[in-house]
């Protein structure tokens, strides 16, 4: 089964197969001392930029155009639009795709052509996300700590998403969103889609 449990990896290094465009204003490193279960690594996202840029934080995948389900665990210790997204690579704002968000009002949420508020969350807690997805209806459900939260809910952005290939990370640049990722899980129905 595909998965990034990061434990493998070297601390303070940007996870293999992941991606930092701008490593100035953004950045991924492998983190030993908060992580989720009993033992081992997480990834930590941190936004050290002071204005808005063009960098991301990703690891893409195959195409697929079938049903996927994305799952993680996230903590968050600054929320401010603290995002992942599951997408087809288009550039921001045409990007197409499922996603979850870490509001700065301490909610979660989702995002389709506004924000939808899903939930609370606390800082420094873990919750377990799981995002199954429908790419031939552009759709999606979504799961916090496996309670459905909204479901069968549209991709972000107008038009179509024929297919999804990415995995992204980021937030308000502004105000630095900083939090930790863990025990990420990407599979498909028709095959299973390496995230390497």
């Amino acid at each position: 089964v595909p998965s990034d449990l990061f434990d493998g990896e070297t601390t303070g290094s940007t996870p293999s197969g992941w991606t930092v465009t701008v490593p100035s204003d953004y950045s991924l490193t492998i983190n030993d001392t908060i992580f989720h279960g009993s033992s081992g690594k997480s990834a930590k996202y941190e936004d050290l930029s002071t204005s808005a840029s063009a960098g991301r934080v990703s690891r893409t995948f195959d195409n697929q155009y079938g049903s996927l389900e994305f799952s993680f665990a996230v903590l968050i210790t600054n929320p401010e639009y603290f995002m992942m997204y599951i997408d087809d690579s288009m550039p921001y704002p045409s990007v197409h795709g499922a996603n979850i968000y870490f509001m700065p009002d301490m909610s979660i949420a989702y995002y389709d052509d506004a924000f939808h508020y899903l939930r609370p969350f606390s800082l420094l807690t873990w919750y377990q996300i799981k995002m199954v997805i429908d790419v031939p209806t552009n759709t999606y459900d979504i799961y916090v700590d496996n309670v459905l939260q909204a479901k069968s809910v549209h991709f972000r952005g107008f038009g179509e998403a024929a297919f999804l290939n990415m995995i992204e990370i980021g937030g308000n640049t502004r105000e630095k969103p900083v939090g930790y990722i863990d025990d990420l899980l990407l599979t498909a129905q028709v095959h299973e889609a390496p995230i390497a």
